[in-house]
């Protein structure tokens, strides 16, 4: 979340722990999210949107990394939307984000703001999205179920292997 937004707000000091397998917590198996552990990421995930919208107010450099530039027209509220919002996620999901799961935010962001909410009121609920996202919150890998022995992965894989590892 530092690098992500700048804000240091330490939320997952409160957070129940991971589940465990033979004594070790980072076994496939028991990698898993129970209701509470997904609730409990939500609320941190609006508390991060809150703090980020508070400092609009002081016109922070914060604000304007997450949300963008100011935009002018109600057209560029969408475009502005939709680059940040894809800047976003990839930097989140330390990957490039799947176009179709850009649209499916953007039509989110579209029926937002249908419903009379503001731009910045409607890209929160993107970033909140993404913020419990498994993309986000797991390290995911292509599934490999035809490999009987070891494969080649993709070089995103690799960079969150070797991030891990270090």
């Amino acid at each position: 979340i530092l690098d992500l937004t700048g804000l240091d707000l330490k939320l997952a000091e409160g957070f129940a722990p991971d589940a465990t397998a033979h004594g070790f917590d980072h076994v496939g198996e028991a990698l898993s999210l129970s209701p509470s552990q997904v609730e409990q990421y939500h609320n941190a995930a609006k508390s991060i949107v809150e703090q980020l919208k508070q400092s609009q107010a002081s016109h922070s450099q914060r604000f304007a990394k997450v949300f963008g530039p100011k935009p002018e027209t109600e057209a560029a509220e969408v475009a502005i939307a939709r680059t940040a919002i894809e800047r976003f996620a990839t930097l989140a999901f330390r990957r490039p984000a799947a176009p179709t799961y850009i649209d499916r935010l953007m039509e989110i962001y579209a029926k937002a703001r249908s419903q009379q909410l503001s731009h910045i009121d409607a890209f929160s609920h993107l970033l909140s999205a993404v913020l419990i996202s498994p993309n986000f919150l797991m390290r995911i890998e292509n599934d490999r179920s035809d490999a009987s022995g070891p494969y080649p992965v993709d070089d995103y894989e690799l960079a969150t292997r070797l991030s891990f590892f270090l």
